[in-house]
């Protein structure tokens, strides 16, 4: 009960006394009359009413009131406090009902004016309840509890200006008021004032210390202001106050997640999904996860989850699509996109995956008339002008080819794929100067790629120029052995973190030595041997592999538990 209530509460007890003192009897006889008398027993009924509110005894505080509204029906404080006892049980409008008739009895009632707004605040009646509150305010215009639910009606709607306003007298009148303070900085939050926000939700918590959703709020401001560890600090303390709030989960999920604490988001995640086995949201961003620790299969089955439970939620659709692509499932893909295409017809990024699917098919022939759909919807979308492209060429098609990738890279000047393709159509067409720019362009974006090295040695060899070619070469041998050597060690540590799901440590951490014998420098398996050997009680071996897996890729980052 808010202290403004409990304000109210009094303030009736005040009254219904003062109006049956005001009328005794005189004698002994008729001092025993008034022990059956309308007002005796009203005010005897009301008085059990206000006990049974306070035990929030519901059913017994509305038959009480009944009975003291049955025996001085023009009590304005028996109908206000009915109201309530009604409203309080979710029995919004009989409650009008009540302050109605409060307000008809005694015009200047501000506190049946108030619950006359609550209560139509509850029964989504925002204007009403705004007319109100104001009404309320115009009588008592230092009364915080008006000032904080027209705020909060008022965000309600979207005004938040409004709000911060109201927020803010609230404040001002009460300053020892943790609510107000709370609610003014979600709403500085609401405006991005991050400062102001984290000042007030400070100041709540200074008064309220277990405010759950104060330090929830908190948390987001301090990630907004890229305050990681103050914002992990809130996320845990609102977490331990609330633990059943699957929204804070979710958050703090996300944060983790972001700042590369996979296992400990994967955690947040999971719990969430208790809390709401049915929301699409917690699945999605566990497969997401999932998907990052290189966990395609329970990727797609939360994936496959989301669909089951809201088959027109795009984004977990699109993910599921790109889990096919990426386990060579080109059936499913392709029939993934066409469903995504069916809810979003204008989506070309649909369009360009399922183009995508039917290439990696080798369909070609369904593969052009797609992509060439998804540049029509999109034609500043450089991927698709580079698929059509490669397909253009693959069909020996050089001029359409190179149109393709020039304009990708007028599109992406920075696309190391297209320039390097573009070379090598450039060297079929004879054009050995313009290839050479475009490969060079090409090695500059990205000095690893074993395939424009080779083009590169291949055109500088069609030029005379033997040693440099061979250099070019040398340089693609030795970075193809790397990328054979680390597809090796992918493969040896997706098993071995199959294994470790399936409680095989041992074998889980034989994999991924076998894995960095292939790749040292393979992050993902320092990372998993790290958890591997965390689980099998070896802390500092499994710090020093957590260590390098950070050093190598600073988004794997050591679980915080």
């Amino acid at each position: 009960m808010t202290p403004g209530v409990r304000r109210f509460l009094s303030r009736f007890f005040s009254v219904i006394l003062v109006l049956f003192v005001l009328s005794p009897r005189s004698g002994a006889a008729e001092k025993k009359a008034s022990v059956s008398s309308p007002s005796t027993l009203a005010e005897r009924h009301y008085q059990q009413g206000m006990l049974a509110l306070q035990k929030n005894e519901l059913r017994s505080a509305i038959r009480e009131f009944h009975l003291a509204v049955k025996y001085a029906p023009k009590l304005p404080a028996s109908h206000n406090s009915l109201g309530y006892a009604l409203m309080q049980n979710g029995q919004i409008d009989l409650a009008v009902t009540e302050f109605r008739k409060a307000i008809a009895l005694q015009p200047t009632f501000t506190e049946a004016y108030l619950n006359m707004a609550r209560a139509l605040e509850k029964r989504q009646d925002l204007n009403g309840a705004i007319q109100f509150y104001n009404r309320v305010l115009r009588q008592r215009p230092d009364w915080a509890d008006a000032h904080l639910g027209l705020g909060v009606v008022l965000g309600h709607r979207g005004n938040l200006l409004g709000a911060r306003k109201e927020f803010e007298s609230a404040v001002k009148l009460m300053p020892d008021w943790a609510e107000a303070h709370y609610q003014l900085g979600v709403t500085y939050w609401l405006l991005e004032e991050l400062g102001p926000a984290a000042s007030q939700l400070r100041s709540a918590l200074d008064l309220k210390p277990d405010h759950a959703e104060a330090h929830h709020y908190l948390a987001l401001v301090y990630d907004k202001q890229g305050q990681f560890e103050k914002a992990l600090g809130e996320f845990q303390a609102a977490v331990k106050l609330n633990p059943d709030s699957e929204q804070i989960h979710t958050e703090m999920g996300l944060v983790l997640h972001r700042e590369g604490y996979l296992v400990d988001a994967t955690a947040e995640f999971r719990r969430a999904i208790e809390l709401r086995p049915d929301k699409p949201e917690a699945h999605n961003n566990l497969g997401l996860v999932l998907l990052a620790q290189g966990d395609a299969d329970g990727s797609l089955r939360e994936f496959q989850t989301v669909v089951k439970l809201n088959p027109r939620y795009y984004p977990a659709r699109n993910n599921l699509g790109l889990v096919y692509l990426q386990k060579a499932m080109w059936e499913e893909a392709i029939a993934t996109y066409h469903i995504l295409i069916e809810l979003d017809p204008k989506s070309a990024e649909a369009y360009y995956n399922l183009g995508v699917a039917y290439k990696q098919k080798d369909d070609f022939a369904s593969a052009k008339p797609v992509l060439e759909r998804a540049i029509g919807l999109d034609p500043n979308l450089p991927e698709p002008h580079y698929t059509l492209g490669v397909i253009l060429w693959q069909e020996g098609s050089l001029d359409a080819a190179a149109a393709e990738f020039r304009e990708a890279i007028r599109l992406k000047p920075d696309y190391e794929r297209a320039h390097y393709i573009l070379g090598s159509v450039l060297r079929q067409k004879g054009d050995l100067d313009g290839a050479l720019a475009e490969l060079q362009v090409a090695l500059r974006l990205d000095p690893d790629d074993a395939g424009a090295h080779q083009a590169l040695g291949m055109v500088l060899k069609q030029k005379g120029d033997v040693p440099a070619a061979a250099e070019e070469f040398r340089r693609s041998e030795a970075l193809n052995r790397i990328r054979m050597n680390i597809q090796a060690a992918t493969l040896a540590a997706n098993t071995g973190a199959k294994q470790l799901r399936q409680g095989d440590v041992e074998g889980a951490i034989e994999k991924f030595r076998d894995a960095l014998k292939l790749a040292p420098e393979f992050a993902p398996a320092h990372y998993q041997l790290g958890l591997a050997l965390r689980q099998k009680g070896d802390a500092a071996s499994a710090q020093a592999e957590f260590d390098k897996a950070f050093q190598l890729d600073p988004h794997l980052r050591r679980p915080r538990e």
